[in-house]
């Protein structure tokens, strides 16, 4: 126990050449352990606040990318929506360029069909006239003087029978009067003309109607339409000159002329 407890004083205090022992030597060594503690705390207090401000700079890079996540499902709920509206839009589209290929396809039909021409000679003009517009033919009226009916079709081309597309041509040569020879009147008599005479040609009324040139009118008519028009007659004429007082209407525009 002795020889402990000397040691002990050795080492606390060795003694010097003197005898006495070392008190600074020992100071420093309490200071040296003491620094060393002193670092030690604040090395741990450093690397807590490193730790902490890793962690709240991981907390926020966390939070971005947790709104980051949000806004791209936003952005994909937006597009997916988007992508509805435009697969509905082109749905559309397609019904409705089905439906107009379906009406192309109805019209092309409509302009291929053909249907036979009808024999028109013989029949008026007016009768005939409704039929073939109704057909969606064309009509062309040619006026040839003849000894039958006025308005009455002469010939036609193409001929009955004939296969007719819409809008073909229908041409139609129709009836008009025959014009009046003209009358060399006789020359002048010295002789008086007895009174008989005198009142038969007093009395005989003209055979075409005064107010009309260029086609003998019939001046006891009841009315007159121009032919191939869309006049009911009961009588027709072609192209005339106005010179009256234009009985029968012929000259819509004043300009002297009628059913030109």
């Amino acid at each position: 126990m002795k020889s402990t407890r000397t040691a002990h004083l050795q080492l606390t205090a060795a003694p010097t050449s003197n005898g006495h022992a070392k008190p600074r030597r020992r100071w420093s060594i309490v200071s040296a352990l003491l620094c060393l503690f002193v670092g030690l705390i604040a090395g741990a207090g450093i690397a807590a606040s490193n730790e902490a401000d890793n962690r709240t700079r991981a907390d926020g890079e966390l939070s971005a990318l947790r709104s980051s996540l949000a806004a791209a499902e936003s952005s994909e709920a937006r597009l997916s929506a988007e992508n509805a509206d435009l697969a509905q839009s082109v749905s559309e589209l397609e019904a409705e360029v089905l439906n107009l290929n379906g009406q192309v396809k109805q019209l092309e039909a409509e302009l291929n069909a053909t249907s036979p021409l009808m024999s028109l000679v013989g029949k008026k003009l007016g009768d005939v006239k409704s039929d073939i517009e109704d057909q969606g033919w064309k009509l062309s009226v040619k006026d040839i003087p003849s000894a039958e009916p006025a308005g009455t079709v002469l010939s036609q081309s193409p001929e009955a029978g004939s296969l007719m597309q819409l809008d073909s041509k229908v041409t139609l040569s129709v009836a008009v009067p025959l014009p009046k020879p003209k009358v060399t009147p006789d020359p002048p008599s010295n002789d008086k003309p007895s009174t008989g005479s005198s009142t038969e040609s007093t009395s005989s009324s003209p055979s075409c109607h005064a107010s009309y040139k260029g086609a003998c009118l019939k001046p006891d008519a009841s009315d007159y339409d121009c032919a191939g028009g869309s006049g009911n007659g009961p009588e027709y004429t072609g192209r005339v000159q106005v010179v009256g007082s234009d009985p029968f209407g012929l000259d819509s525009d004043g300009d002297g002329w009628g059913c030109e």
